[in-house]
């Protein structure tokens, strides 16, 4: 008897072990498939990060609101934003400690909270880093770095928001997918 009560808790574990990040995953592709979509435009980032090769880092134009009373925003790890469409850009359109109605919100990471005159909260989102692959990194991230010093590129990340959850789909460089024209150049001969 206690042999297969063992036996029985040790395949519940296992299966437990391939649940949990089979969910995780299934939840990243509902947002991708079902989330509405945005478009994020990124700022230039300091080209020093330390993990360059395997991801770009992002930083977003957008990553602070100004509010009433700082105070009532000190203390708190979380706050959540609601993104509406301003000219085919993702804009914020409120802020708020507490989850919002409807899909288009996101829970954001509260950095730090300024007491100046006007009083702003500082934010991080949930996604900062866009994944390639690791012979692409690189030269993705030396063009995204390029992109952003030039004021004539347009380079913004395209997100995908569902019940206050956010996936990154793709970083754009003038419209096309900053992976394709990496390729591209990759191809060209010398």
């Amino acid at each position: 008897m206690q042999k297969t009560l063992i036996i029985v808790a040790f395949v519940v574990m296992c299966l437990a072990q391939w649940f949990i990040p089979f969910k995780t995953i299934l939840d990243q592709e509902a947002i991708l498939s079902e989330g509405r979509l945005f478009k994020l435009q990124t700022a230039p980032i300091d080209p020093s990060d330390p993990f360059r090769g395997k991801y770009i880092t992002l930083n977003f134009s957008e990553n602070q609101v100004t509010v009433n009373d700082y105070q009532e925003w000190v203390g708190h790890e979380y706050m959540y934003i609601t993104l509406a469409d301003s000219a085919g850009y993702g804009r914020i359109s409120r802020a708020s400690l507490y989850e919002q109605e409807g899909d288009d919100y996101i829970k954001v990471r509260i950095s730090y909270v300024d007491s100046g005159t006007p009083a702003t909260v500082m934010f991080e989102y949930p996604f900062e880093r866009f994944y390639l692959e690791e012979s692409k990194a690189s030269e993705a991230e030396r063009l995204y770095w390029e992109s952003r010093s030039d004021s004539t590129q347009q380079v913004y990340a395209m997100i995908r928001v569902r019940n206050g959850q956010a996936a990154l789909e793709n970083v754009m460089v003038n419209d096309r997918p900053i992976a394709d024209i990496v390729r591209e150049m990759n191809n060209k001969p010398e």
